[in-house]
Parts: structure tokens; sequence; C-alpha cells
């Protein structure tokens, strides 16, 4: 089968598109455009965009969004709730505050120090209409979307390309991949430390992958090591044994937030944890010192995983 294989920059990522020769003349256009709508959208980066706006909200506010915004703040709060708060949106102020307030490649170490700290809610932070998309704004704390747009942008980006006749393909932005169709292809793993090198690969046919890094994502505030990487219950960067975690799941958004999430926990109790929450999902989790451990339910998303 003839492929096409294409990409773009977008949401501070290199967006991977492998697709059919089926589609019409400019969809390479449109699924750029698509990822850019989303970036404008949800980047927390951006001042004067949309979710910026939305933040800056004054508590009591009915704010009508976008149905694009209303959406993934919705998805991302359904998560904070399925996680018990463990995955947490409502620390966009937090990721300020220990310096975290610019694109990555833009940050420089801080010597201010900060004490993140979670303030316990006696109301929901939001109350959603769906039929207007107008959010009730109930809180101070501002939003952050973080991965979970870039992942949802990759899951509803699969859906324009399968809804216009793309019987085969993947799109993958920055390692968050879906992928669909009866071609199995063969998938790497990065090393936690060693981007340009595979820890594991395996073939896969159908389904969605995101992986979650402590290592390439942390700067120095004071005397203190950050990440970006929360434990949504304390606003801490996570204290785990865990380095790294790729999950497979059923979206994308999924995914990026279990991974989110096992990077909390410790290697010995981060996969009995998903298992009991989101018992469709597989993982493999790298400790510290190397060690690698998956779990049993990577056999539902492939047949061989080959580790380095």
């Amino acid at each position: 089968m003839n492929r096409e294989c294409y990409s773009f920059r977008a949401m501070n990522t290199d967006v991977h598109v492998i697709e059919e020769f089926s589609w019409q003349e400019g969809s390479k256009e449109k699924i750029k455009r698509w990822f850019q709508e989303v970036e404008q959208t949800c980047s927390r980066f951006l001042p004067a965009n949309e979710l910026a706006q939305f933040n800056e909200a004054e508590v009591g506010t009915v704010v009508k969004v976008s149905p694009l915004l209303f959406e993934v703040i919705k998805r991302a709060m359904h998560y904070s709730m399925i996680t018990n708060g463990y995955f947490n949106p409502l620390v966009g102020r937090i990721m300020e505050k220990i310096g975290y307030d610019r694109s990555f490649e833009q940050m420089v170490e801080i010597e201010e120090s900060y004490d993140p700290v979670i303030e316990q809610r006696e109301v929901a932070p939001f109350q959603f209409d769906d039929a207007s998309c107008m959010i009730l704004k109930q809180t101070e704390e501002k939003v952050d979307l973080g991965g979970l747009a870039k992942g949802w942008a990759v899951d509803r980006g699969a859906r324009i390309m399968r809804q216009v006749g793309v019987a085969e393909g993947q799109l993958n932005a920055g390692g968050d991949l879906t992928m669909w169709g009866d071609q199995e292809t063969l998938i790497g793993i990065a090393h936690p430390e060693k981007e340009a090198v595979d820890i594991a690969q395996f073939y896969m046919r159908e389904g969605s992958v995101a992986t979650s890094n402590k290592v390439f994502r942390s700067w120095r505030q004071g005397a203190i090591q950050r990440h970006h990487l929360l434990n949504g219950q304390t606003g801490l960067p996570a204290n785990s044994d865990i380095v790294q975690a790729t999950v497979f799941a059923k979206t994308t958004a999924e995914a990026e937030v279990i991974a989110k999430v096992l990077c909390i926990f410790t290697f010995d109790n981060a996969l009995s944890w998903m298992l009991d929450h989101f018992p469709h999902a597989a993982a493999l989790i790298i400790h510290e010192n190397g060690q690698v451990k998956v779990s049993h339910t990577i056999k539902h998303y492939t047949k061989k995983l080959m580790l380095s």
C-alpha cells in the first residue's frame, strides 16, 4: 500500500503524519491548521489567547467559551475526578510559581524558591452547561491543559482523517501517538536519558500510546530540582523512583493522563494502581536504576515487545 509521510511543527513539538494517498488535496494543511487551532486556544504560554482570558476571569463569572476549549477543560476535569486528583489541571498558577511560565526551551534557572500548596475546595471548581458552552468559574486557580490538549488534538486529528476516508494511518505529536488500520508497524520507546536510543520496540496495528519522562523537562529553582510532572494532590513535583512511563490506552488523551499519574507512584505500586482504575490500559515503566516492568495487559496492544 502506498503511504505518504509528512511533518510540521505545532504545539512546541514535531507532528508526524502517515496516511494513505486516498485523502483529497489540501489534507496536509487541514491537519496542520487543526493542531494550530488547538495550540492557539489551549496553550498557557500565549498571554492573550482564549485559555488566558478564561484563567483571568473573576470567580463567580459565567464564561462562554469555544466548543474546543469547553470540551478540553471538561475532559481534563473528568480525568481529575477518576484519578482522585492525581491528575490535576488546576496547577497553572503553581507551574508559573515554580518557574515553568514559558515554553520549556526558553526557561532559565530561578534563584527564588517557592513551596507549592494545593488548597482544599468546598465547591466544584467549574459547572458546565453543555448546551451553551458556558462554564461557571468557581476557583481562582489557573487551568493548565498541557499534554492532555496535545493528546486530545491527536485523537481528534485522527478522527478527521478517518472521517474523510483514511482507512490506515498514524498521527504522532512528540510521542503522543495513535494509529489505525491493518498494517503492523514497528514503534520505538525512547531511552529515558537518551532520546536517540530506543529502550524498547513493539509492533502495533491499532491503538494509542503516550510517554511521560521526568528527566528531559527539569530545571533548578534555588537549591531544588524541579520537573513538570506534578502530584495533583499536593502540587509538588512527583517524588518517585519511576523516571519514565509509556502507556497504551483507548485514546491518546487517556494514555497521556495515565502516563503522568504513573510517574507519581512508586515502581512497586504504579501498575496495580493503573489496573485498578484503567483495567484496559497497559504500561511499561522504568526505574531509576534502569529496571523495566511491563503490565500483563500489554498483550492487548502488541504481540511482540522487545527490550534493548
